[in-house]
């Protein structure tokens, strides 16, 4: 039996999660593996392009390097919805310590607070 269609949506949902879940992971890098399904996925027709902005938060442990393979990895499952990553930009931030716990309601304000070209993750 197939599996049942994914929405956009909800594989877009996926993508971010994978991205939030990798910040909380970053603290023990390794080397990433594709998921044995993910190489035996067959291909899907792209109907969707993304140019996508990465913010990278300066002094938080991330490199540039980790950044993109956790954008390569999201983008590998929002291939699977039609979405292609067709150009990904990475932009470095230095931004006040208070921006530096994303946990907290003044977090909110850094989106607003810094332009970067949108959508941006």
């Amino acid at each position: 039996m197939g599996a049942a269609p994914v929405s956009r949506a909800a594989c877009a949902a996926l993508a971010l999660a994978l991205v939030s879940g990798a910040a909380l992971a970053q603290s023990a890098p390794g080397k990433p593996q594709a998921a044995p399904a993910a190489k035996k996925a067959a291909r899907v027709k792209t109907t969707h392009l993304l140019h996508l902005t990465a913010v990278r938060v300066e002094r938080t442990g991330w490199t540039e390097q980790g950044a993109m393979v956790v954008v390569r990895g999201a983008g590998r499952i929002l291939a699977q919805c039609g979405v292609l990553l067709e150009r990904v930009e990475l932009v470095s931030l230095a931004v006040p310590p208070v921006y530096m716990d994303l946990a907290t309601p003044v977090s909110g304000d850094l989106a607003n607070n810094f332009r970067v070209a949108k959508p941006a993750a």
